[in-house]
Formats: structure tokens, sequence, C-alpha cells
């Protein structure tokens, strides 16, 4: 029975129960969302899972409850992080990470910086707690670089309770190296805060990459999604000094892990050799497409992991090429809700799908004069 436009209202004394921050909270975009034979718009390992963790998971116990710590495999997680297993909580994909820390560690009225431009989960799950968002934005004219000192500078004007960085972040391939996270994690000690790094994407970087375990003032989150190709499961974990990583557990719902994720997890760990394989031929796929992509014409940020940055033009040139884009078999994630008209975030694929988009991109970089007349014409 569907309810009436009375009952879907609600009553007022229902209304005032709501938390107030969710009657505004809005849906962030995320990519996958069209059903495209050639999706780019999701950043995802492409390659099939191993038969062994195929396997394991077709073996999970479905008719028990599974561990609620996942005390196995946080164990050689753990262990491969070279850190106190109980620092590490495992969560439900990365998006759980995030709202544990969000939850656990903001008040109503605190300030939290979001370094973008970025995945925007940082900034909803911080303005649900009742947050107040400030932004420190890379510019496209400076290549998407952070200055630093700048940064450290807004830091200890602002005081913020946490400051989100996404590194490598999404969408713009921008990595920093391990000095520069210590330098603005010791910013916001200093200031009373904590540096919170989103480390989703750093295995396709260097499967080499480690969290500095000794580091007591960072909270690192990362995912099993993206680089072990098992975003229909959902597993995450955070590393966090202790005192913050026994809050963020006493927060977590139990059992947040299923069995087969968790046995997934166990077998890609056991086996991570052939992801490592698979990661560097991303890399390798992800720069071929790059330089094929600028010799094509179009404005090219390169990334440096499993995604790059696009610019498709300006104004005229740009609404022809979402149009184009719109009626194609090809999906790109448009980055207007980073605040980046004009910009596609593509993810690596097969090279079968690769060569399609290369295909696409051939098509759309034809003669541009009438556009580019069309432009100025605009702009007078």
């Amino acid at each position: 029975m569907v309810p009436d436009a009375k009952h879907q209202a609600g009553k007022p004394e229902q209304a005032a129960l709501i938390r107030p921050e969710l009657l505004t909270s809005q849906t962030v975009p995320h990519g996958g969302r069209e059903a495209k034979p050639f999706d780019f718009s999701v950043c995802l390992n492409p390659f099939p899972l191993p038969d062994p963790v195929v396997t394991a998971i077709a073996a999970a116990p479905m008719n028990r409850y599974p561990d609620t710590r996942g005390r196995q495999l946080a164990g050689e997680l753990a262990r491969l992080h070279g850190c106190d297993p109980e620092r590490l909580l495992l969560t439900n994909g990365v998006s759980q990470a995030i709202f544990l820390t969000a939850f656990g560690l903001l008040e109503r009225g605190r300030n939290v910086l979001v370094v973008g431009p970025t995945y925007e989960e940082y900034a909803k799950n911080s303005a649900l707690m009742g947050a107040r968002i400030d932004s420190f934005r890379a510019k496209p004219q400076e290549g998407f670089t952070l200055s630093i000192p700048s940064l450290i500078r807004t830091i200890g004007e602002l005081k913020p309770a946490l400051t989100w960085i996404c590194n490598p972040n999404n969408p713009t391939g921008l990595l920093l190296d391990r000095r520069d996270i210590e330098e603005i994690a010791d910013s916001c000690s200093s200031c009373g805060g904590l540096l919170v790094v989103d480390e989703a994407y750093m295995n396709f970087v260097d499967e080499n990459r480690r969290y500095c375990a000794e580091a007591e003032n960072i909270v690192v989150l990362r995912s099993m999604t993206k680089d072990f190709a098992l975003p229909g499961l959902r597993l995450g974990y955070s590393i966090a000094p202790h005192r913050i990583a026994r809050a963020l557990s006493a927060a977590r719902p139990e059992w947040s892990i299923n069995a087969p994720a968790l046995a997934a997890g166990l077998a890609a760990i056991q086996h991570r050799e052939v992801f490592e394989t698979q990661w560097r031929r991303l890399r390798l796929q992800r720069q071929s497409l790059e330089t094929a992509a600028a010799a094509l014409g179009y404005g090219i940020f390169p990334g440096t992991a499993n995604f790059f940055l696009l610019y498709s033009g300006a104004k005229a040139r740009a609404r022809r090429f979402r149009e184009h884009l719109a009626a194609s078999d090809i999906a790109l994630r448009d980055c207007t809700s980073f605040d980046l008209p004009g910009f596609y975030r593509i993810g690596i694929s097969s090279e079968e799908n690769n060569r399609q988009l290369l295909g696409f991109l051939a098509a759309e970089s034809g003669p541009t004069g009438q556009d580019e007349t069309t432009e100025k014409r605009e702009k007078t």
C-alpha cells in the first residue's frame, strides 16, 4: 500500500526528532551509475579475481556469524603494515571508515578542513556531525599542486579538529610524499587536531608503500574494494592511534564485515603477488592512455594511480563533448560536482575498453575551428 501525501509529509513532532543536518544533507555523486558497456567512471581493478579468491568466497560459511573483529584478516593486514593489530579496524569499505571517523571524532561546531578538490564524502560526513567545513583547494592553472606552506598556515589559522586528505587524490591524482604528510600531520597536532589520510588508491601507485606504523597523529584509511577488485563485498580498514582506534571500534556496528568479505580479503592477501602484477600493468596502461589522449590535443593531468584527469575544453567545445558523451556507449566521471566543469576523471579499464575510449576521444578531437569561433563570440 502506497502512503498518501498526508502520511508522506510526516507529523511535525516526528520532524523534530530528526537530526537537523540530515534534513539538508544531499546525495554525493559517484561513478558507476550509468548502465553503459564501456564504463570509465569508476576506478577499480578491471582484472578478474584469481581462482583462489573466488573459491574462498564460495566456501565462506553462511550458516553462522562471522568473527565480528575479523581477527585473522586484521592480523595479516597489521603484519603487512608493520603495526599493532589493535590499531587496525576492519570496516565495510572505506565509506564506513570515513563515517566512523567523523562520528567518533567530531562534535557540532568543530572546524574541519578538506583539502580539495576531492572526494565529497569527507565534507558530507563531517557536515552530518554538525561540523563547520572549510576547504583548501588546489587550482587547475597550477597543475593541482599543493602549496604545503600555505596549507600549514591555513591549518594554523583555522585550527581544525580534522583535516582530510586523499593521497593519491581523487580526482586530480596528486601524490604527496611521506615528508609532506608528516609536516601536515605535525601542524594538525600542534593545533590540537588530527590528520586523516585516505589511501584508497595507494596500491595502484606503489604496492610497496606502507603506512608509517609509529605515527601517533594520523588516521590512515585503506580500501580493499578497488585494488583487490572486491567492490561488491565492501571491505576496508583504518589504522589509528590506539585510543582513537578503540573509540572507532566502539562506534562500529557488530558484524559489519560479512563472512564472504573476510574470506575474500584473507585469500587476496595470501595471493597478493597476483594483484601486484595487475597493479603494475594498470600503471603502464594509464601512462599509455594519457600519452595517446594528450597527442589528440586534450588537456591531460597525469595520474599516479589507476586514473587520470582529462580536460575536454571550454564552453562550446565542452558542451559538444558532454552531449556526444551522453549519446555514446562510454561513461566517464563528470567532475562538475567537484566544481571542475569540463573535466573528466578516467578510470583505467581493460585494454580493449581503453581502445574503445581512444576511438571516441579521437572522433571528438576533430576540427575545432567552429567551436573556437563560438567561444570567442561568447567572450565578447
